[in-house]
Formats: C-alpha cells, sequence, structure tokens
C-alpha cells in the first residue's frame, strides 16, 4: 500500500481545512474511499468501502484516537457482503 494513502485526516468545517492524523507504527489493513465510518469508544470504526483497484470490500478497521493505532476488527458469524457508498 502506498504511504500516501494511510493517513486519516480530521475536517475543521469552519477553516475549511484537512488536517492529518499520524499513524504511530500501525497501517489500515486496506486502502479505502466510499466507507462507513463510526466512532465506537474512543475508536473510530471503518466498514466497507472501495479499495485501490475499485472493488467492493468488506473488512473492518478501527483507528484508536487514544493511542493512534490502527488494528484489523476480527469478527464472528457470517461476514458482511462487500459494500461501499452507503452509510450507517
Amino acid at each position: 500500500m502506498p504511504k500516501e494513502m494511510v493517513h486519516v485526516l480530521i475536517g475543521d468545517f469552519n477553516m475549511k481545512k484537512l488536517f492529518p492524523i499520524k499513524n504511530i507504527d500501525s497501517n489500515p489493513s486496506d486502502y479505502r474511499i466510499n466507507y462507513t465510518v463510526n466512532l465506537y469508544n474512543y475508536k473510530i470504526i471503518f466498514f466497507g468501502g472501495l479499495n485501490e483497484l475499485v472493488q467492493s470490500i468488506n473488512s473492518i478497521d478501527t483507528f484508536d484516537i487514544t493511542t493512534y493505532r490502527w488494528e484489523k476488527l476480527k469478527t464472528k458469524g457470517k461476514i458482511p457482503s462487500p459494500r461501499h457508498s452507503h452509510s450507517a
């Protein structure tokens, strides 16, 4: 995965700017765009989206905003089908 694709950006709507958050020795499992994101227990949860080959994916990554670390979330049960451009 190219290094420039592993950043999380925070948007400041008043300033109309995006600010990068530096990752600490961890990366998301997939490059993704058009994903769903939620916040739970100080973790940003990323689900689905399109990868760098513009294919739908169904992986789930978390970014811990207290430690600045990525982790691929392990799930149990039936895996949802790949999807993109959705919301939750």
